[in-house]
């Protein structure tokens, strides 16, 4: 059975240092993926307190501005369950509804697509909704890039020092 982890340890996890390799760009560069109708890419991490993360990402390859960008913790161990901590997203079809306060009739409980960024609460673990189902709209980003690069300068991650942050240089972006 999995565990309900309390909001105060999701934000250690969040807060714990992670360090990125040299080629972190490149290992996150969304790509073709057997098996699946969107691009995508997975990078594995280890934390300064021993925790292991797993980076996913996700794009469709129809419309570059829905993607995901997923910080996974991976318990150590023989279960090796796995959580998503956090989520960036991008512009998805459907409007989002945190279904929790939307019950309670909490203003902004619906929003109509837009970037917009999950993360795991203590809250909706005890439900039957995912663990990170609750979501807020942001302006930090709009394309892929600019949310990976608010991605990795927030929770936790250790860039390589001779990090340029000249992040996708010689990538195109369509409008």
């Amino acid at each position: 059975m999995r565990r309900i982890i309390p909001d105060v340890e999701i934000d250690d996890f969040l807060r714990e240092e992670k360090h990125l390799p040299d080629d972190w760009r490149q290992q996150l560069h969304p790509k073709i993926m057997i098996h699946s109708r969107h691009l995508g890419s997975q990078l594995t991490l280890d934390g300064a307190a021993g925790n292991k993360y797993i980076i996913e990402t996700r794009q469709s390859p129809d419309n570059c501005l829905d993607y995901s960008i997923i910080l996974v913790f991976r318990e150590i161990g023989d279960a090796g369950e796995e959580y998503v901590l956090l989520r960036c997203n991008g512009i998805h079809r459907a409007r989002h509804s945190n279904k929790i306060e939307q019950r309670q009739g909490a203003p902004g409980a619906v929003f109509d697509p837009c970037p917009h960024i999950h993360m795991a609460t203590e809250r909706y673990q005890m439900t039957e909704w995912d663990m990170d189902a609750y979501a807020q709209p942001t302006d930090l980003y709009r394309t892929f890039p600019e949310a990976l690069e608010y991605f990795t300068r927030h929770y936790g991650f250790r860039r390589p020092s001779a990090d340029t942050g000249d992040l996708f240089a010689h990538q195109e972006t369509r409008p």
